[in-house]
């Protein structure tokens, strides 16, 4: 990397952003006399003590409890898509991105994957999620934590596996929960202004306690309703499937075909719904669907309920001793909305319809030794047959135990347990294959014995795969499905996943000796550590009974890692710190061993001015989904050769017992100015190398590549691809290190604080530029993904800048806030086409009302005042949900109370 990439030009946006950031150093009032007191506390990045992140060697980010709430919103998932270094989280889910992913939140820093940012609660690990993204990612779910527990926010934006072992490649997040006294109660109401997507929150707290010991409880009930992809004007591409309903047909005779594929005679004339819907491809003989209005039907946001309860407690046995104890459970339910039934895809789930069938068209039987046929492409139930919601329930609980003691000087152990599990279950609606051929057999319906029945004899029943099934009622060939047929070929897809983790570490930490220029400190510790997963599937899933779903097989797998690591801080001169770091971890033979080291200098140049440093390597071990995992699931594709056609694909997952660990190698170089004792400011420079990273490849990449060797038939180019003709059915992958990514850029931020006769002010800015994104394949194809989507390799959408501006201002009993967020334009590599620019502006005013009970805030705010649509992007909803929120204006009223015991 050469200054020339690092300093390129900026978009106007971004150059006016760094005018506004040095234009804030120099001051536009006094400063105050009386000098700031600094409390000595436990800053993430070091298991030492530290003076505050200001002195730290390593970039920090920290948004406390009042910064939060100026953001306007109940949720820590929307705090983390806000924030500059994240891109490519996947918290706003469609049915075909990441649907599996319905009611989770995450974060991605850099864009280096879900799995590669390590996330803690108050320095402690918990479980990955149960669920994996569809890059096969596993992460800690920001949902587990209610935003009213959370007194501060820590991000350390560069690797710590040296600390804290696999997972922490890109940062490190650390949530840090406040104590309380007294009771709180607080409600939160939120509307979308147009079509009345709805958020209610409740928040209950309480905390009690003495010198010796202190108690808290927090409680959240949050309640979404959904969003229609109908409501949203950006949605209403035209979506056309060659899987849809009327469908093709191949008609066959006793040794094989006898006639080229025919479209259904009705697909033309499909009476209810609109005959513009369906259509002929010229010299292929398909049906294609225009399934846009069926669309509409789906959620852009999910239904959700969520119950999450938090308690912790601290005990001082003595002036050395202290307890203390964590306990959070979690219940939640989410519902996303389907249009209608999945397409026919499985090779060899197509039933064979006999010509006897009661509705088999004349024009399959009229080719000379035609004896029945069997449908290539189609969606078994139509349109306006819906099926039930795709249903997702979870449940997470963890426990932690430990104490402190302090025994010789100011040395002391911090030794902790923690058991963490969470439980993911979700069943959605599918066709089975051995049920439809024996209802086109004539032996449907709940109650037909297929041993004894007779075809389309009492409680047996046809099934009318063809368009005569829902065409216009007055035409002769109209013969419409029962309910009892339509349940007897539907079952459940269910996936239900148990994700576990045990951890206990020791850490002693102290000084060491002193020196000269000061105490030379230490912390050595040990970790244990187990992860595991079981997963068990329905019958039809692992008997591979489905119609689109491949086969699927139970599975289980643990992983057992082991520790130590050490920590010096060493005072090299008066004004110079330097900081060492080595751990060792031992995966035995599910991920090997690995060394991390990791540097960091801090050279406090003179009293407002720091220059700070880091280097170190970092890791991520193959989680047992990776090395045990069978799955298989939806996603959607543009699955024609040649044509922009949309579809859905199947796609089954295979494991990799040989994975070895992906390594980054990562560091900073920046600078930290502290000037007239309210203004801080600093500019880091960061570079990541990060290799061997472990995934899914993009299947869409896979087929683009084969299509543009043989757009007939892409299955002949890469056996991963089963087609028919053109249009590819599945894809088979499996877990692999893909690669690798190599990134860096510059973060900047200012913040200045400043009483006034005019009230106090609070003005903020957060930027990230992005200099490069190279993403190098395992078969050592280069790519520049700077800019870029990423939607056809295993990288995550990069945009070059996003910048976030707050200004808060504060008098007496008043307070406002105003947010600006800005996220640059990229290109959608998935068609050349551009993703603009997206600018939102959020307001926020709040009351206190002193003089009631122990206080009481009434706040009012507006998130995307002007009502920005997300961007336009190619895909299934027509934005990104990647890194944009597509639920517009929002307006949303809160009130919180205090009371004393």
């Amino acid at each position: 990397m050469n200054i020339n990439q690092v300093v390129k030009p900026l978009n106007p946006f971004a150059t006016a952003s760094l005018l506004a950031l040095t234009l804030c150093v120099y001051p536009t009032a006094s400063a105050q006399d009386s000098e700031n007191e600094v409390e000595e506390i436990t800053v993430i990045g070091s298991f030492l003590r530290n003076r505050d992140t200001y002195n730290a060697t390593s970039p920090i980010f920290t948004l406390d409890a009042e910064q939060l709430a100026r953001q306007g919103t109940d949720s820590l998932a929307e705090v983390a898509m806000d924030l500059t270094i994240n891109y490519g989280s996947q918290y706003r889910t469609s049915s075909f991105v990441s649907g599996n992913l319905t009611g989770t939140a995450n974060l991605n820093l850099r864009g280096l994957g879900l799995g590669a940012t390590l996330v803690l609660l108050n320095g402690r690990r918990m479980t990955l999620s149960a669920i994996s993204a569809d890059d096969g990612s596993q992460f800690v779910d920001l949902n587990n934590l209610p935003l009213n527990v959370i007194a501060r926010f820590e991000v350390l934006k560069d690797g710590a596996s040296a600390l804290y072992g696999s997972d922490a490649v890109a940062g490190v997040a650390n949530i840090i929960t406040r104590q309380i006294d007294g009771v709180e109660v607080g409600g939160r109401y939120a509307s979308t202004t147009s079509d009345s997507q709805e958020d209610i929150t409740v928040d209950i707290a309480l905390g009690f306690g003495n010198e010796r010991g202190h108690f808290n409880a927090f409680y959240t009930y949050f309640d979404r309703s959904p969003l229609h992809a109908r409501d949203r004007t950006y949605t209403f591409d035209t979506f056309i499937a060659p899987v849809g309903f009327p469908g093709t047909f191949l008609p066959l005779g006793a040794f094989g075909p006898v006639g080229p594929l025919v479209a259904d005679p009705d697909c033309l004339n499909t009476g209810p719904q609109n005959p513009a819907d369906n259509f002929l491809e010229a010299g292929t003989g398909f049906c294609l669907t225009n399934e846009t209005n069926d669309r509409n039907f789906e959620h852009l946001v999910a239904e959700e309920q969520r119950h999450v309860l938090y308690l912790d407690g601290r005990w001082s046995v003595n002036d050395a001793l202290e307890l203390k104890a964590e306990y959070s459970f979690v219940d939640r339910d989410a519902s996303r909305a389907r249009g209608s039934s999945l397409p026919l895809l499985i090779p060899g789930a197509a039933p064979f319809i006999s010509s006897f069938h009661p509705n088999f068209p004349p024009a399959l039987a009229a080719f000379p030794g035609a004896v029945g046929a069997v449908p290539i492409l189609i969606k078994p139930v139509p349109n306006g047959t819906r099926d039930r919601a795709h249903e997702f329930d979870y449940e997470t609980q963890r426990i932690m135990g430990g104490f402190t003691f302090d025994f010789v000087g100011d040395w002391s152990v911090d030794v902790g347990a923690v058991y963490s599990k969470t439980d993911h279950f979700n069943s959605l609606p599918a066709i089975t294959t051995s049920e439809l051929q024996l209802a086109v057999l004539g032996l449907g319906g709940t109650a037909c014995n297929p041993a004894t029945g007779i075809p389309g004899a009492g409680p047996c029943e046809f099934y009318n795969i063809f368009g005569s099934s829902i065409v216009d009622p007055s035409a002769t060939n109209f013969a419409p499905n029962s309910s009892a047929v339509v349940e007897f070929i539907t079952s459940p897809h269910d996936t239900d996943k148990q994700a576990e983790m045990t951890a206990v570490d020791a850490t002693f930490s102290g000084t060491l000796f002193e020196t000269s220029n000061g105490p030379v400190s230490g912390a050595f510790g040990a970790q244990y550590r187990k992860d595991s997963l079981d997963a068990r599937f329905d019958d039809d899933s692992t008997n591979g009974n489905f119609t689109f779903f491949a086969r699927s097989s139970n599975f289980e797998g643990s992983r057992d890692s082991y520790a130590v690591f050490g920590e010096l801080a060493l005072p090299v001169s008066q004004n110079v710190d330097l900081l060492l770091a080595l751990r060792y971890e031992d995966y035995g033979n599910d991920g090997g061993d690995t060394w991390d080291p990791k540097i960091g200098v801090g050279w406090q140049v003179n009293d407002w001015t720091l220059l700070r440093a880091s280097y170190g390597t970092s890791f991520q071990a193959p989680t047992p989904l990776h090395l045990n995992g069978f799955d298989s699931t939806a996603q959607a594709a543009q699955n024609i050769c040649g044509s922009p056609q949309n579809g859905a694909i199947a796609r089954f997952v295979q494991p990799d017992k040989n994975l070895i660990p992906a390594e980054s190698t990562s560091y900073t170089i920046g600078v930290a100015f502290s000037l007239f004792e309210s203004l801080d400011l600093s500019i880091d420079y960061w570079n990541y190398d990060y290799e061997n990273v472990i995934g899914l490849d993009s299947p869409q990449g896979i087929i683009n590549s084969a299509c543009a060797v043989n757009p007939l038939d892409p299955s002949a180019v890469d056996p991963r691809i089963t087609s028919a003709g053109p249009v590819v059915q599945e894809v088979s992958l499996q877990f692999e290190n893909l690669g690798r990514i190599e990134t860096d850029g510059i973060d900047a931020s200012v913040r200045w604080v400043q009483d006034t006769s005019y009230g106090e002010w609070d003005l903020s800015n957060t930027l990230t530029y992005n200099a490069s994104y190279d993403i190098t394949s395992g078969a050592g194809l280069r790519i520049d993904g700077l800019g870029q989507r990423n939607n056809l390799n295993f990288g995550r959408p990069l945009p070059e800048f996003r910048n976030n501006t707050v200004i808060a201002w504060t008098k007496n009993n008043h307070s406002a806030a105003i947010s600006a967020f800005y996220i640059d334009s990229y290109i959608d590599d998935t068609d050349g086409s551009d993703i603009d620019s997206f600018f939102t502006v959020d307001l926020r005013y709040s009351y206190f009302f002193q003089a009631i009970v122990n206080g009481v805030e009434l706040a009012v705010g507006v998130t995307n005042v002007s009502d920005e649509d997300p961007p336009r992007a190619t895909g299934v909803n027509g934005y990104d949900s990647f890194m944009h929120d597509p639920r517009g204006r929002l307006a949303y009223i809160q009130l919180k109370a205090g009371f004393n015991l």
